[in-house]
C-alpha cells in the first residue's frame, strides 16, 4: 500500500541511499527499503521493521543500524554492512517483554534508544556498544522516555517521573550520570519541553515557564534561557512525534507555530536570532483547529505539512499550496539525490504512498515500489491528463481509468514500453467532473495506481 507514515525517523539517508520502512500486506509487519541515486529500489532481505513506527534505522560509518523483528517475533538491534545482515546480541533483557526500540540514534559510536522496563508500559533509555554486542540500561525509575537527540557531548531526553510531569533531562557518558536539565511548569496541557532544533552549536526547544509559552536556548553549559521577546500568551502547536520539525531554522530566523487561542487560529510566524524580534507570516492552513505542522528546507525554500496540505514558503513569495492529500498528511519530509521525499495518502482506496519533489518540475511525482515513478498532469484536469512514467526495466502496460465504483470509463491498449521516460495521455473532457482512479496495469498485475480529479468543463 505504499510507504510507512510515522513522521521523519521512517526515512535515513546514509552511504549514497535513502533507506525506509514500507508495509507489508495485512499491516502486521513492516519490509526495509533503500532508494538508490539511479532511482532503483531494493528490498533488504533479512529483517523485518516490526510493529512500531517512529525512527528506527541509523547509521555508524557503513554500517546501517535497524530496530527490527527476529525470527521469534520480538524487537532486536540488527546491523546491515556489506549487502550482509546480523542480529546483535539479544537486547530483550525482560522475559516475557520485547523492547520495543524506537528513537534510534548514534552518539559517539554507541546507540541509544528507548525500550521496555521492567514494567510493560514502562519505556527507559538504553545504549548498545556495537562493537562490544553489549547493551546498558541506562535509566531504571521513568515511566516514559520518548525524545532523544544528542547534542555535544551529552545524550538528551525527554520522560516523566512516576511523581512528576514529562521533563528535559541529559545523560554524561563519561560520568555516567543522569540530571535533570529543565524543569516542567505547572499549569498547562502538555508543558513540557518540546520541539527540539539544533542550530549554530545551540540547543532550542519550546516549553511553558508557568504563564506563557516560549523558546529557550542552550549551550550545552550554562542554564537554558529564554529568548528575549519570543514568549507567546497561547499554547504552541504540539506535534504528533519526537522528530517532527516544530522549529525550523531558514534565513537565519526561527520559524515556527503558535495557537492564537483569543482567535481559535494557528499562527505561523518567524524568530529573527538577529532582531531577537517575532514576526508573523501570513498563511491561511486548511483549518484552524490544532493541525500538527512539519517543516522541512530544500533548494532555499521552506516546505510546510500542515492539516493535509504541502505548502512552500520563500522570502520573496510568501506561502502558497503544492498539493492536498485527503487521507494523510505529508510526513517524513526528507532530502535526498536532489529531490524532497515524503510519505502522504491521497485517497483511501490506496492507501499511503511515497512521493518526491523537485523545483525543476512543477509536479509531485509518485513512486511506487516496483521501481517506477509516475507524475500525473494538470490534476484537476477538464481536457486531457497525462501520465510520466519513469521505467527503470522494458515493460508491456495498459492503462485503465475507472470512477469510485470500480466502473471502467477510459482504457488504453497494451503497449510495449521500453526503460525510460514516457508520457501517456488520457482524455477526460467527456467524463462527469468527480474522482477517477487510475491504474497501470503490467501482465495483470496493477504496479501503480492513484487519483485523478474531473473540474468542470
Amino acid at each position: 500500500k505504499g510507504s510507512d507514515h510515522s513522521g521523519p525517523g521512517s526515512f535515513h539517508v546514509a552511504n549514497g541511499k535513502m533507506y525506509f520502512y514500507t508495509l507489508d500486506s495485512g499491516f502486521a509487519t513492516t519490509s526495509l527499503r533503500c532508494i538508490n541515486k539511479n532511482d532503483s529500489i531494493a528490498t533488504i532481505s533479512g529483517v523485518k521493521g516490526g510493529y512500531q513506527p517512529g525512527q528506527r534505522i541509523t547509521n555508524i560509518g557503513l554500517s546501517l543500524f535497524i530496530a527490527g523483528l527476529d525470527t521469534g517475533g520480538e524487537e532486536e538491534l540488527f546491523e546491515l554492512k556489506h549487502s550482509t545482515v546480523k542480529k546483535l546480541a539479544d537486547q530483550n533483557t525482560h522475559t516475557g517483554f520485547s523492547t520495543r526500540i524506537n528513537n534510534l540514534i548514534t552518539h559517539q559510536n554507541k546507540l541509544y534508544y528507548f525500550g521496555r522496563g521492567s514494567n510493560p508500559f514502562d519505556r527507559e533509555l538504553y545504549m548498545t556498544d556495537p562493537a562490544k554486542n553489549i547493551t546498558k540500561k541506562i535509566t531504571d525509575s521513568f515511566k516514559t522516555v520518548n525524545q532523544i537527540f544528542s547534542f555535544k557531548d551529552r545524550v538528551y531526553f525527554t520522560a516523566s517521573t512516576p511523581a512528576n510531569g514529562i521533563e528535559l533531562f541529559t545523560y554524561d557518558p563519561a560520568l555516567n550520570l543522569v540530571w535533570l536539565l529543565h524543569e516542567t511548569a505547572a499549569g498547562a496541557l502538555s508543558s513540557y519541553p518540546k520541539m527540539f532544533l539544533i542550530h549554530n552549536d545551540k540547543l532550542y526547544y519550546t516549553a511553558y515557564n508557568g504563564s506563557s509559552w516560549g523558546i529557550y536556548e542552550y549551550d550545552g553549559v550554562s542554564a537554558p534561557k529564554l529568548l528575549p521577546n519570543s514568549a507567546r500568551n497561547s499554547d504552541f502547536v504540539t506535534l504528533p512525534n519526537s522528530k517532527a520539525h516544530g522549529l525550523k531554522v531558514f534565513n537565519n530566523s526561527i520559524h515556527f507555530f503558535y495557537r492564537d487561542s483569543l482567535n481559535q487560529k494557528d499562527v505561523f510566524a518567524q524568530y529573527d536570532l538577529t532582531s531577537q524580534k517575532v514576526d508573523t507570516i501570513s498563511f491561511t492552513p486548511d483549518n484552524n483547529n490544532f493541525n500538527w505542522y512539519s517543516m522541512a528546507s530544500f533548494n532555499n525554500k521552506l516546505f510546510i505539512s500542515g492539516g493535509k496540505s504541502l505548502w512552500i514558503y520563500s522570502t520573496s513569495s510568501g506561502v502558497s499550496l503544492i498539493d492536498s492529500f485527503a487521507i494523510a498528511p505529508p510526513g517524513g519530509m526528507t532530502v535526498f539525490n536532489n529531490y524532497l521525499y515524503f510519505s502522504a495518502g491521497k485517497d483511501s482506496s490506496i492507501g499511503i504512498e511515497l512521493y518526491r519533489y523537485n523545483d525543476s518540475s512543477t509536479n509531485i511525482e509518485k513512486i511506487d515500489l516496483n521501481n517506477n515513478i509516475v507524475a500525473v498532469y494538470p490534476n484537476p484536469a477538464t481536457d486531457i491528463v497525462y501520465l510520466n512514467i519513469k521505467l527503470t526495466e522494458s515493460k508491456a502496460l495498459k492503462i485503465l481509468l475507472t470512477d469510485l465504483q470500480g466502473r471502467i470509463v477510459s482504457q488504453n491498449n497494451m503497449q510495449q514500453y521500453n526503460a525510460s521516460t514516457h508520457t501517456i495521455s488520457i482524455p477526460v473532457k467527456h467524463l462527469a467532473s468527480g474522482t477517477y482512479i487510475y491504474s497501470i496495469i503490467d501482465d495483470g498485475i496493477i504496479i501503480s495506481n492513484g487519483r485523478i480529479i474531473k473540474g468542470d468543463n
